[in-house]
């Protein structure tokens, strides 16, 4: 998802996938019990998932309300790893995800088949998109209420210029009185899976603030979590926020 020479064409789903899914670790617990919260509060109409990568875990919680669910993802081997799962055919396991959230939601031995039976239903659309352009509003449903977008806009690039054109094209994307869910690495300069380096962009939770705050959003909420030992980044960010 870059302009200049993409440093993701060696990018392995399967590898990232391995690298910081393949065990429900402390880092993920927290992604899916900040998600669920969230979605407690907040029940999409519409939700919108940019910068998916291969991974369909953000998506379990809201799918208890949406209806329905786009996902807009720039690698195409992501685009069909995902695809793959929503056709039953990936060979990567998210069973422990599911089994985690149907506890969550309270649902019995069953819950965890119910759960992805409603989560493929809701999505909608698997698109391509690429943050360093203005997102075609195309992509984005007319009645669209939520954005949310994990591990996206600072883990495409270290160049600040081109951070800040794809951050402003992902928060340009949110409607009045919408919604925003992110999930962000903290301070990352270098992210790896596999034997590859993947570019990030440094962010912690006084930028995000400032910068939310100056856009018009209100209601934020900010939790942090250190990161796992051997990382390249000192923890994850997760944050949810109203435009006002």
């Amino acid at each position: 998802m870059v302009s200049k020479q993409d440093p993701f064409g060696s990018f392995s789903a399967q590898d990232y996938l391995q690298e910081y899914y393949g065990t429900l670790g402390e880092e993920n617990l927290f992604l899916l019990s900040f998600l669920h919260r969230t979605y407690e509060l907040w029940k999409p109409a519409v939700l919108c998932d940019i910068g998916s990568g291969p991974t369909i875990y953000q998506l379990i919680s809201p799918s208890r309300h949406s209806p329905e669910i786009h996902i807009l993802e720039y690698l195409q081997p992501n685009r069909k790893e995902i695809e793959a799962w929503v056709n039953d055919r990936s060979g990567f396991s998210w069973e422990a995800y599911f089994q985690n959230v149907a506890q969550r939601e309270g649902l019995g031995a069953e819950g965890s088949a119910q759960i992805q039976a409603r989560l493929r239903k809701s999505i909608r659309s698997i698109s391509e998109v690429n943050l360093f352009v203005p997102i075609n509003p195309s992509l984005i449903p007319a009645r669209i209420d939520t954005i949310s977008s994990h591990f996206c806009v600072e883990s495409i690039t270290e160049d600040p210029q081109q951070f800040e054109v794809a951050w402003d094209n992902l928060i340009n994307v949110v409607p009045d009185s919408g919604k925003l869910v992110m999930s962000l690495l903290k301070n990352a300069r270098t992210y790896r899976a596999g034997d590859k380096y993947f570019p990030a962009y440094p962010v912690d939770e006084q930028f995000l603030q400032q910068e939310l705050e100056n856009r018009g959003f209100q209601d934020i909420v900010m939790e942090t979590i250190p990161a796992e030992d051997e990382r390249d980044y000192e923890g994850i960010i997760c944050v949810r926020a109203i435009r006002n």
